[in-house]
């Protein structure tokens, strides 16, 4: 699921998160969703966020390196990447044929896609291949009859960058499995060449050690040494536990249950959301909350994060007391990202016209922070806590990607959306990733400003301009349509001080 999709139904969810979630002042280094007490026998070096540790010799993070992967798993990786990575291939691999393909239009709030299952069978084994689309991935299932072989799901369009040396590949996940079960490597790969996390398992368990690297310095940003096999995959965190269990009692019908009578004033609906939220009461919630324009499976996930957040409540309460729309309160949203990220073409609106606020109080814990209020309306005769919902406006996705790692650079670059020119400065000092939605890109400017060299890295960089494209994409001969970045710039190795323009013809 995209980001931008991640909007927020209910403020309560971030107050309920952020107002009972737990500081640990454990000593001991922890991976996240993991106590102190099931990490007994787990040696933790470096945990994550502003915990990192420099990354030794032995474990750079390339498929070359015979101290991560043996002969056969660089072999099977640099497989995967030569077969798979070449985002205008529109044929099956090599020594296998096309046994069957099912596609299925699905329409959402968020549009049209397409749920599609293609299956391979390799001529030279019993091997099969079960390609599904994943977002922006392919997913594939490999498996012999007796159920052993891998996962993988594979990215043949991610953006390259400078990082990790600036490889040229796609980027992937990879699983080995046996019967079924994890069993062997585990490995997330970037560029084609380097890999970001690394694992391994044996029955299910983790085994050896786990490692994460820093994308931007040679750095482990995760490194736990495992003593014993250790179940990685099953959270130890007793919160989130209780999150699980309470998630796992929310069946199809109590995520569309109403309530057993319907709010009939605001006053009503504050009594009963105050009520269901003290007692955990997750079904009549969800069932205050207005669904309209919004899809089943972000209901279902919005559900998760709010049982997460009533299993961190334990014996606080909260008092919830009604309140007027402050007169700068904003009823629709231009945009979901920050200023400096851009504009990724989605707008919101509330599902239903905003006449009142839920405020927020609680017991049990003092107050640092002033927390968003809920806001509420009508519908019929009937009130709902409203929730913001996303629609795209018409354009497609732009994008300028510079690759400066160590250069520096100055310049900027200008779109179009409906008749209007939006400039965009770029520089190795602001935001390089921010991103466009309209109809084209009409003019890019970008100038090196320093050609010092850094031990290590090319003595050069270059850009790379993208427009989002509705494009004809094949398993074997089925074809179905897609939304891919198409590069109409490159500008090549930029050596030199010169500036380097595009302009739109």
């Amino acid at each position: 699921m995209k980001a931008e999709r991640l909007i927020p139904f209910l403020c309560l969810l971030i107050v309920t998160g952020n107002l009972f979630g737990q500081t640990n002042n454990s000593p001991k280094k922890l991976l996240q969703g993991f106590d102190a007490a099931s990490l007994s026998n787990v040696e933790v070096i470096a945990s994550g966020g502003n915990d990192e540790v420099p990354c030794p010799p032995e474990y750079t993070n390339v498929i070359s390196n015979t101290n991560l992967f043996t002969a056969d798993e660089q072999e099977l990786l640099n497989y995967i990447t030569q077969t798979y990575g070449d985002e205008t291939s529109n044929s099956v691999p090599p020594g296998s044929v096309m046994v069957s393909f099912k596609a299925t239009p699905v329409q959402t709030s968020w549009g049209t896609h397409w749920d599609w299952v293609a299956r391979l069978q390799f001529t030279n084994s019993d091997l099969t291949d079960e390609i599904t689309p994943g977002g922006d991935l392919y997913r594939h299932k490999v498996r012999n009859r007796a159920g052993d072989g891998y996962d993988f799901n594979i990215d043949p369009t991610a953006p390259r960058s400078s990082a990790y040396g600036g490889g040229s590949g796609p980027d992937f996940w990879f699983q080995q499995m046996k019967r079924g079960v994890k069993d062997g490597l585990f490995v997330e790969v970037v560029h084609g060449d380097h890999c970001q996390q690394w694992m391994r398992y044996s029955n299910g368990w983790a085994v050896d050690k786990k490692l994460y690297w820093d994308p931007n310095y040679n750095k482990l940003a995760v490194w736990a040494k495992f003593k014993e096999p250790f179940d990685i995959d099953r959270t130890h965190d007793r919160d989130i536990q209780a999150a699980a269990e309470m998630l796992r009692a929310l069946t199809t019908n109590a995520l569309n249950a109403v309530p057993s009578k319907l709010p009939t004033s605001a006053e009503q609906l504050r009594s009963e959301l105050e009520t269901a939220v003290n007692n955990k009461d997750i079904s009549t919630a969800i069932s205050l909350v207005c669904w309209d324009g919004q899809d089943v499976e972000m209901k279902e996930m919005l559900a998760g994060m709010l049982a997460e957040a009533l299993a961190k409540v334990g014996t606080n309460t909260i008092r919830l007391t009604l309140a007027p729309v402050p007169a700068n309160f904003q009823m629709t949203k231009s945009s979901f990202l920050q200023d400096w990220e851009g504009d990724n073409g989605m707008r919101g609106k509330y599902n239903l016209p905003v006449i009142g606020m839920i405020h927020v109080d609680y017991t049990g814990k003092d107050a640092t922070d002033k927390y968003p209020d809920v806001p509420y309306g009508k519908k019929g005769d009937s009130f709902y806590i409203a929730q913001m919902v996303g629609y795209q406006i018409p354009g497609k996705a732009l994008r300028v990607r510079v690759d400066n790692l160590p250069g520096t650079y100055t310049g900027y670059w200008t779109y179009v959306s409906n008749g209007k020119e939006i400039t965009i400065p770029i520089s190795d000092q602001t935001n390089e990733f921010r991103e466009g939605w309209g109809d084209y890109v009409k003019y890019c400017y970008v100038q090196r400003t320093s050609t010092n060299e850094t031990p290590g890295f090319g003595n050069y960089f270059e850009y790379r301009i993208t427009e989002g494209r509705i494009t004809n994409m094949f398993v074997g001969t089925h074809q179905f349509t897609e939304e891919v970045p198409v590069v109409i710039f490159d500008s090549g190795q930029i050596t030199n001080e010169e500036p380097v323009i595009y302009e739109r013809k």
